[in-house]
C-alpha cells in the first residue's frame, strides 16, 4: 500500500513538473506584448498576484524615442498555429516533425520563409523539412520568393498549365510590364492565347498566402532589448518597461496567514503558482539577455558596418557557446526585436548561414547581384559561368546553389535576361 502511494505521488510530481516545463517553454517563446497579456489574465485568476506598470524608459538616447513599431489586429488563428496543427495531424517521424515545426517558426505572417539562416542541419534535412511545410495549406506557404510561392500554387491547383508555370518561373517581370497578351507573347515565346490564359491563371493566385491569417490578438512589435555602442564595445540591456513588475498581494498574504483548512490550501497553491510564473519570467529575461549578448559578441561588425559584414552564425553555435539547447535559442529569438544603431532588428536577423569557404549566404547573394549588374547585356552570365567566377574568388558554390540564390533575389535566368534586353 505504501509503495503504491509513493508511485502515485511520483507520477503526480512528474506530471506537475512536465506541466511546469511546458509553461516555462511557452513563456520563453511569447513576445513581450503576448506575455504581458498572459500575465494580466493570470492576475485576474490569481488573487495572490499583483502587477504594476513600470515607469517610462530613461530618456536621452535617440534610439529609444519610439518603442512601438506596429499595431495590428488579426483573426483568431495564427498562421503558425494552423501550420503546426496540420503537421501534428500528419504521420511524420518524430525527428522530421520537430524539424518541420522549427521551419514553421521561421514562416512570417505573409506565409514566406523569413530570410536568414536555417538551423545548423545538413542541407538535405533542411530541404526535406521545408518541402514538408510547403505541402501544407494554404498552397504557397513556406516559399522563399514570390516565384517559388506562385510555382507551389500552380503545382497544387493548376498542374497541367505549363504556360502559367513558364511565365511564373521566367517571365514575371514581363507579365508585370506587358500591357497586352501580345506583348507578353512576344517576350515569352508563347502564343497570344496561351499568354492570355497563363496571365489569367496567375492573377488568380495569392501572392501572400498567409494574409488570411494573423495574430490571435492585437499584436505590438517593440524592442525587448537595447544594443548601444560604448567605449568598451557594446552595451546590451533589457527594455525594463516592456513587462510589468510582479508582486505577491500583501492583502491576501495576511489572509493566508489567518486562514485554515481549504481556504489556506487554496491560497498557498495560488501563491506557489505565482512564484513559479515569476521565476519563469525571470528565466525568460535572463535567457533573452544571455542569447542577445552572444549574438552581439559574434556580430559586432554587422552592427557597426552593415549586414554584408555578418559572419556565419547558426543556432547550434550559439547554443554550444551558452550550453543550452538549439530550440531554446530559437524560442528566445523568434519574433524578438532589438533597438540598435542600425534600427530595430529581429534577433533572427543576426543568424547567417555559412558556406565551406567561410562566406555568408548574404555576401554570396550580393556578389551574384553585382556580377549580373555588371555583365555584358548581350551575353548574360549563365549559372555555370557565375559559379566558375565565384570559385575563382574562393567562394565554393555549385551551379544549383547559384540558381537558387539568383531566384531568391528575384533575378531571371540568363536566357530570360537576354530576351528581356533585346
Amino acid at each position: 500500500m505504501e509503495l503504491g502511494m509513493q508511485l502515485v505521488q511520483q507520477q503526480a510530481l512528474k506530471l506537475a513538473m512536465t506541466q511546469e516545463m511546458r509553461q516555462a517553454i511557452t513563456l520563453l517563446q511569447l513576445t513581450a506584448p503576448e506575455l504581458k497579456e498572459y500575465l494580466q489574465q493570470q492576475e485576474l485568476e490569481n488573487p495572490m498576484m499583483e502587477l504594476k506598470e513600470k515607469s517610462s524608459p530613461r530618456t536621452g538616447s535617440g534610439s529609444r524615442e519610439a518603442e512601438f513599431l506596429d499595431f495590428q489586429a488579426a483573426p483568431e488563428a495564427t498562421l503558425q498555429e494552423e501550420l503546426a496543427s496540420q503537421l501534428r495531424m500528419m504521420s511524420l517521424e518524430a525527428s522530421l516533425l520537430r524539424q518541420c515545426l522549427l521551419v514553421v517558426e521561421m514562416v512570417d505572417d505573409n506565409g514566406y520563409l523569413t530570410p536568414g539562416t536555417p538551423p545548423d542541419w545538413e542541407e538535405e534535412k533542411w530541404e526535406s523539412a521545408v518541402a514538408g511545410v510547403q505541402q501544407l495549406e494554404p498552397a504557397g506557404v513556406g516559399a522563399r520568393s514570390l516565384r517559388e510561392c506562385l510555382q507551389l500554387q500552380l503545382e497544387r491547383h493548376f498542374p497541367e498549365e505549363a504556360g502559367a508555370r513558364l511565365i511564373a518561373s521566367d517571365y514575371l517581370e514581363a507579365l508585370a510590364e506587358a500591357a497586352t497578351p501580345e506583348e507578353l507573347a512576344e517576350r515569352s515565346g508563347l502564343s497570344v492565347s496561351a499568354s492570355a490564359r497563363a496571365a489569367g491563371i496567375i492573377q488568380q493566385l495569392q501572392p501572400k498566402p498567409g494574409a488570411a491569417y494573423g495574430s490571435s490578438r492585437a499584436e505590438y512589435i517593440l524592442p525587448e532589448v537595447y544594443i548601444e555602442p560604448s567605449e568598451n564595445g557594446w552595451d546590451v540591456f533589457l527594455n525594463d518597461t516592456a513587462l510589468p513588475e510582479m508582486y505577491v498581494s500583501r492583502e491576501y498574504q495576511l489572509i493566508e496567514q489567518e486562514a485554515d483548512g481549504d481556504a489556506k490550501a487554496y491560497l498557498k497553491r495560488k501563491r506557489e503558482q505565482f512564484e513559479w510564473i515569476k521565476s519563469c519570467v525571470q528565466r525568460r529575461q535572463e535567457t533573452l539577455l544571455q542569447v542577445t549578448k552572444e549574438l552581439v559578441r559574434r556580430q559586432e561588425r554587422m552592427l557597426s558596418e552593415g549586414a554584408d559584414q555578418a559572419v556565419p552564425l547558426t543556432l547550434k553555435m550559439v547554443a554550444e557557446a551558452l550550453h543550452i539547447h538549439e530550440s531554446t535559442v530559437s524560442r528566445a529569438t523568434v519574433k524578438k526585436y532589438a533597438q540598435t544603431p542600425k534600427g530595430i532588428l529581429e534577433l533572427k536577423s543576426f543568424f547567417h548561414s555559412g558556406l565551406k569557404s567561410g562566406h555568408t549566404v548574404h555576401s554570396v547573394k550580393k556578389r551574384i547581384i553585382e556580377e549580373i549588374e555588371a555583365e555584358n547585356r548581350g551575353k548574360p552570365l549563365s549559372d555555370d559561368k557565375m559559379a566558375s567566377r565565384l570559385h575563382a574568388e574562393g567562394i565554393a558554390v555549385s551551379r544549383r546553389t547559384v540558381a537558387k540564390y539568383r531566384t531568391e533575389a528575384g533575378i531571371p535566368s540568363s536566357s530570360a535576361r537576354k530576351k528581356q534586353r533585346r
